[in-house]
């Protein structure tokens, strides 16, 4: 009888969503310091930052994509052609790099943040894959505010980004909207639908 084997990855957020708690800001040479750190510790992939979002944290992300060898190194961007170019300028010179674009997918996200109808979040969100992987094959999409969106958008840009060849697909619970079973749930459901999608 033929074995399973899971393997799980560790995407390790410290330097970028660790930092937008209050009060948090790091220097470059700290970011480096705890990338070095969480390199050490066996983390698979660390993301670096916002590379678009401040020339101080582009630079950041090039430092950190100039010296870290044992691990991936990942810059986000949303889902425009801009953020993604800045986010592979920053990792190129990794020696493992990666791009994650996001965008929100929720209705209210779409009407109130993007002003974007579900057509146009999907294109944006397919477009934004299919340039990154000009790039490089290590391309991950997260989809914001997950938890608060139609269960069957989210299956049709999941079914979108796989054909684009996305890597793996973060759910975002953004806003903590859901409880620990209703995520669950939530993701063996995709789960069910695309069985060799790796989902964070």
């Amino acid at each position: 009888m033929a074995i399973e084997t899971r393997v799980l990855k560790f995407y390790e957020t410290t330097l970028r969503d660790g930092e937008q708690t209050p009060g948090v800001n790091y220097f470059p040479a700290e970011k480096l310091a705890i990338a070095q750190a969480l390199a050490a510790m066996g983390f698979d992939t660390l993301d670096c930052g916002f590379p678009i979002s401040s020339p101080g944290e582009f630079e950041a992300v090039r430092l950190i994509a100039s010296s870290i060898e044992d691990a991936e190194v990942c810059a986000i961007g949303r889902a425009y052609k801009q953020d993604i170019d800045a986010a592979w300028e920053a990792v190129k010179i990794a020696v493992r790099p990666a791009i994650q674009p996001f965008i929100s997918i929720s209705p209210l996200h779409r009407e109130l943040k993007l002003g974007k109808t579900r057509e146009e979040v999907l294109e944006m969100a397919r477009t934004a894959v299919a340039h990154a992987r000009t790039y490089t094959e290590n391309v991950d999409f997260a989809l914001e505010d997950t938890t608060r969106t139609e269960h069957d958008f989210i299956l049709e840009v999941c079914e979108a980004l796989v054909k684009e060849g996305v890597r793996f697909i973060t759910l975002c619970d953004t806003v903590g909207f859901a409880l620990p079973w209703e995520f669950g749930k939530l993701v063996a459901e995709v789960r069910q639908e695309f069985p060799t999608l790796r989902i964070s």
